[in-house]
This record gives structure tokens, sequence and C-alpha cells, in this order.
């Protein structure tokens, strides 16, 4: 028979899979209005990493909603989520070079 442990593990993948289904959908149905409102304004290292976020729904909602018309260029698209993706790592590895030392004292 199958183990608790077993049971468990499937159980935890699949509500971790129902989950990230429900947020691709509803993030699929937000407005212009609703991903621009997310941006942050103030200057700090993690609103700079929540706003490349929103810069690549921005990316994702215009090719989403292009549908084929050719209104927006691909390569910018493309720029800009490799940009917003280099601004997360980037930001990542300060803030984990920031908390190592203190984690090590």
């Amino acid at each position: 028979m199958y183990s608790f442990l077993q049971v468990l593990v499937v159980g935890s993948i699949l509500a971790y899979l129902l989950r990230c289904r429900i947020y691709f959908h509803q993030r699929g149905q937000q407005s212009w209005e609703s991903i621009t409102g997310q941006i942050r304004s103030d200057n700090t290292l993690w609103a700079q990493f929540q706003n490349a976020r929103v810069l690549m729904e921005m990316a994702d909602y215009a090719e989403r909603h292009d549908s084929g018309a050719g209104i927006v260029d691909a390569e910018q698209l493309t720029s800009l989520r490799k940009n917003a993706m280099q601004i997360r790592i980037s930001a990542l590895a300060i803030m984990a070079r920031t908390l190592m030392p203190a984690a090590s004292k």
C-alpha cells in the first residue's frame, strides 16, 4: 500500500500545481492598470526586485494583447524581459551577499 509520506508528498505537489494554475489564470486576467499599479516608487533593492517582476508582467500583457498585429516589437519585449531578469538576479545576489555575513556571525 501507499505510505502516509507518499500520499503527503503527492498531495502537496498537486496542491502546489493547482495554486500555480490559479495564479497564472488570475495573472492573465489582469488589466493594464492593475499591472502598472503594482509598481513601487521607493528605491530600495526589494522594490527594484518587485518592479522587475512587474516589467515582465507588462511584457507578457503586451504580447498577449498584440494578437499578431505586429504593433509590439518582439525584440523589444525580449530585451525588456532579459533586462528585468538581470535586475532580479542582481538584486538576489546582492541580498544574498548582504545576508551571508550576518548569518555567519
